[in-house]
């Protein structure tokens, strides 16, 4: 019993010997009984650099992979507690994060029913370019935009609504999208698939190519 509360109180006193990226992986070792003693604004720091990032970025490409991550079976109770404690304190640093378009936060923000967040996730899910390319060619195979899935998700839990209903593209964002679409742009033609209905392949389209 001694020894191992020594050896607790050891992890603990370690933690604070190292500093960015290499706290933050010994952080994510130690055990539950040592991790509860450190400070919450520490916790916090490590959940949202590091934690969030890592959980909400597995490999590339695997929206199922995505859906599993986005049951938070990946947090402890205590940090999905923590970080509902802190939202309002929590949401606008996921904000700035997802103003450099950081998809790795728009779950959180959506987890976090951050309403204030909305604007942002719409601009990202218009404007992201990201395209994986490993499962196919198809337009309409969602795998393929895995930053996408995020914003949408996230825009979808606060909501309550389908993503085609929540965002209505104007006439600049579809000639936008249009544009984007004729330089070949995969994303953007994804876009317009899921937002602009059943003409959405003669958006961009040059007058030549419909004939």
């Amino acid at each position: 019993m001694i020894g191992a509360i020594f050896s607790d109180y050891a992890a603990l006193v370690r933690v604070y010997f190292y500093s960015g990226k290499d706290r933050y992986i010994y952080i994510e070792k130690v055990a539950d009984d040592v991790y509860k003693f450190l400070p919450e604004s520490m916790r916090l720091e490590y959940l949202i650099d590091y934690n969030i990032p890592m959980t909400f970025s597995p490999p590339e490409g695997n929206e199922l992979v995505l859906r599993e991550v986005a049951s938070f079976r990946y947090f402890r109770d205590q940090d999905w507690e923590l970080l509902k404690k802190h939202k309002e304190k929590v949401i606008p640093i996921l904000m700035e994060k997802l103003k450099k378009r950081d998809h790795s936060v728009a779950l959180m923000l959506g987890y976090l029913k951050a309403k204030k967040a909305l604007p942002l996730l719409r601009e990202a899910f218009i404007k992201d370019d990201y395209f994986y390319g490993w499962e196919g060619s198809a337009v309409s195979d969602a795998n393929n935009y895995t930053h996408h899935y995020c914003y949408e998700e996230a825009i979808e839990y606060i909501t309550g609504m389908p993503i085609e209903k929540y965002i209505k593209l104007s006439p600049e964002e579809l000639k936008n999208l249009g544009r984007r679409k004729a330089k070949g742009e995969e994303a953007a033609a994804y876009v317009l698939y899921r937002l602009a209905g059943e003409s959405w392949q003669e958006i961009g389209r040059s007058p030549r190519e419909g004939r």
